[in-house]
């Protein structure tokens, strides 16, 4: 199915149905010929990444760009923070806050080359290092916990024994092993 979305050179434009519904790879859309690099700056897209775009008829919030974020962007991410609570309901951030997404390097968590991980919002090594930081994290644990999520606290130093780390999980979760 196409939908038309503007006029080209006096005729109007089929595009493909999906690219009118979902988050988009402009390259992609680009490069399978169902847009021109000239059409992705028509006022019909939304740039919500670079190389990422949504019909205008798209609401964007939090979720879709989370989403977007996680297939498109870092297709090897993971989704994780506010971004990751937004996708499960839990109203922690707006439309155009940060999409906070954790990246492994090499493919696996316990790689060290770059650290255990990267991505996570940290400062000068310290957790709560901006003014107001730590209020703010209790206050989403605060609505986290209320929504009836377990939060369990990971440290580096987990991440170096994981067969402890998911019998901890396990544990909270109530599952037996």
């Amino acid at each position: 199915m196409a939908r038309a979305v503007g006029r080209q050179g006096g005729g109007v434009l089929a595009v493909p149905d999906d690219l009118c519904h979902a988050p988009f790879l402009g390259s992609g859309a680009v490069r399978d010929g169902a847009l021109t690099r000239a059409q992705l700056r028509r006022h019909c897209w939304r740039r919500l990444f670079p190389d990422v775009y949504v019909h205008r008829d798209v609401p964007v919030t939090h979720e879709l760009r989370a989403l977007a974020a996680g297939r498109l962007l870092l297709p090897d991410g993971v989704v994780t923070g506010v971004s990751a609570a937004a996708l499960r309901g839990v109203p922690l951030c707006s439309a155009h806050d940060d999409v906070e997404i954790t990246r492994w390097p090499g493919g696996h968590p316990m790689s060290t080359s770059a650290g255990p991980y990267s991505g996570s919002r940290w400062s000068r090594g310290l957790w709560h290092a901006e003014p107001g930081q730590f209020a703010r994290d209790r206050q989403r644990l605060n609505v986290l916990t209320a929504a009836g999520w377990r939060v369990l606290f990971v440290t580096a130093a987990d991440l170096h024994h994981p067969e402890r780390l998911i019998a901890r999980i396990a544990a909270a979760l109530g599952v037996v092993r």
